[in-house]
């Protein structure tokens, strides 16, 4: 019977480490830590989407404002026509994605 009890205590311990372990690797486990930008499928430059900051992007199509802040990339500012890209929604560590601006053929994506 003594076996058992050992057998079952250790068994606990072990699960108890493994949990401790998966959740440290989920706190300190961002995805999403840089924002990635592409001009006519060049990169153009890599961001950290923890580094509050403004990025003026010039092309010989246009030009683009990129705004991260608190976590958040989000383009403030487009001279392209259609301003869908300003409309896009801010790209954050829990919601990935990308924001295009097809005029100028820029693409903003966020990758580990």
């Amino acid at each position: 019977m003594n076996r058992k009890k050992n057998d079952v205590i250790l068994i606990g311990a072990v699960l108890m480490i493994a949990a401790a372990a998966l959740a440290a690797v989920f706190y300190f486990h961002k995805p999403g830590e840089k924002v990635i930008v592409t001009v006519d499928g060049e990169e153009y430059g890599r961001y950290d989407l923890n580094e509050d900051q403004t990025i003026q992007i010039d092309t010989d199509a246009g030009s683009n404002t990129l705004t991260i802040k608190d976590g958040r990339a989000d383009m403030t500012d487009a001279d392209c026509p259609d301003q869908i890209c300003v409309r896009e929604s801010p790209l954050e560590d829990d919601t990935p994605g990308t924001i295009v601006c097809l005029p100028h053929k820029l693409i903003v994506e966020m990758k580990q």
